[in-house]
């Protein structure tokens, strides 16, 4: 089970070249709406209008990527009815394995430090 960190280290480390920075942004603000200790699993359901305040994006620009996530399998969507409450709740549940990671290889001498110091 990956802690909240971890998921957001994946993305912000994930190669996402095809999405857009509006899914880029949605993607990660989804992240932080999972309790990975408490659900199990990387379950969100935030409403639209949550989306909305915190991404600063319109409504439109929100579905939209919630769509283009879903379609490119980064995101699964499950719609639950309540028939005592009468209402619809959207459960969105991030694919973690749909990510790769970006290497960052970088060659670092053993006394880059100095390097460094020498610069001075």
């Amino acid at each position: 089970m990956k802690t909240q960190l971890e998921i957001t280290t994946a993305l912000c480390r994930a190669n996402l070249s095809d999405l857009s920075s509006n899914d880029k942004h949605l993607l990660l603000t989804l992240s932080s709406f999972i309790n990975p200790l408490r659900d199990g699993d990387l379950r969100a359901w935030p409403t639209n209008a949550q989306l909305v305040a915190l991404t600063s994006l319109c409504d439109r620009s929100v579905r939209n990527s919630i769509s283009n996530l879903e379609e490119r399998g980064y995101l699964q969507r499950i719609t639950k009815y309540d028939a005592g409450a009468n209402k619809k709740t959207r459960i969105l549940i991030l694919n973690l394995d749909k990510l790769t990671p970006v290497k960052a290889e970088q060659d670092v001498k053993g006394d880059a430090w100095e390097d460094d110091l020498d610069d001075w």
